[in-house]
């Protein structure tokens, strides 16, 4: 009888065991599937981006194709207008010569 107490104690001891081992798994698992339902939607998130990569790149290079266009065109712009402020600068000083020969003239 006192053998059947002991290997019930025993059996008992082992359960609470088991138990713990079992709550223990079932926290991993938990704690597991959490991580990997994140990890997939990540994976989800840059496969998309793998499959966006391409047109991202070809509007990148409209992008930089227009702007190196417009940089050109400005410049073509700033260039003209440099060119006429020293073509108004021109025309003002043949101006003021003009008003001083015909004040000249009319003094005389």
């Amino acid at each position: 009888m006192e053998k059947l107490q002991s290997q019930l104690k025993q059996s008992q001891s082992e359960i609470l065991s088991f138990q713990e081992q079992v709550r223990s798994l079932s926290l991993s698992k938990a704690s597991l599937s959490t991580e990997i339902t994140r990890v997939s939607q990540k994976c989800s998130e840059l496969e998309q981006k793998v499959v966006d990569l391409p047109k991202v790149r070809k509007d990148n290079k409209e992008l930089q194709t227009r702007y190196d266009t417009l940089l050109q065109m400005y410049g073509e712009k700033a260039e003209e207008v440099q060119e006429l402020q020293l073509d108004l600068v021109d025309v003002r000083t043949a101006y003021k010569a003009q008003i001083e020969q015909l004040l000249s003239k009319v003094i005389r």
